[in-house]
């Protein structure tokens, strides 16, 4: 994740107004193209909760945030997975077991910078239950989620070895994840533990398409 000295507004790669050009272009052309491709609902859906998340103030409690975020993965899986394919009951497993992966694990994503988080007036997970006791939940759900996402996802497909060894990959990063996450506590560390996580996310994603 970028720090404040990699913005481009502060090097000069963007200014507010540029930005604002640009948010006003995607913001239109971004529907047009999910008209096209027959998932206006859902882009409709993600633009307003980015709305909501960015500009209502959500993002600013914990709570807020992950419910958005979760709800983000909906929409935006299922408008992905619908311009590929038909929505199925087993698509619908996956999609809504990402978003609540999601939202039980995005606290990760705070850990790095509670400091500035405090400045802003955000009210994240690590500052709303403190370093140590949102360290010892996150561990315990990186601990658990490969054993229900094992359970409800991959066992599902059959037990041959590409789905014995997506789960088995995704279990040992887990556990990876856990331990860093408990353990391993300066800023650099808990991006590079945020990173993991997005490793994991983007297994499921990629294993999916092999499985369904």
């Amino acid at each position: 994740m970028p720090n404040d000295l990699q913005s481009p507004f502060v090097t000069g790669h963007c200014t507010p107004n540029g930005a604002r050009l640009r948010l006003v272009a995607v913001s239109i052309a971004y529907p047009l193209l999910a008209l096209v491709l027959g998932v206006l609902v859902w882009a409709l859906l993600w633009q307003l909760l980015c709305t909501i998340n960015n500009f209502c103030g959500v993002d600013r409690h914990w709570l807020g945030k992950n419910l958005i975020v979760g709800v983000e993965v909906v929409a935006q899986l299922t408008a992905a997975w619908q311009i590929a394919a038909p929505l199925t009951p087993a698509a619908w497993r996956w999609i809504c077991s990402l978003a609540v992966a999601v939202i039980l694990v995005i606290g990760v994503q705070d850990l790095p910078d509670v400091a500035g988080d405090r400045l802003r007036g955000r009210r994240t997970l690590p500052i709303a239950l403190g370093d140590t006791a949102t360290r010892a939940y996150l561990c315990l759900v990186f601990t658990a989620l490969p054993l229900v996402l094992n359970v409800v996802l991959i066992v599902p497909a059959g037990l041959n070895w590409w789905p014995v060894t997506v789960g088995t990959t995704l279990t040992a990063l887990s556990f990876v994840v856990a331990t860093r996450a408990l353990l391993l506590r300066t800023p650099a560390q808990d991006r590079r533990t945020y990173r993991l996580t997005e490793l994991m996310y983007t297994l499921l994603l990629a294993t999916s398409i092999t499985l369904l």
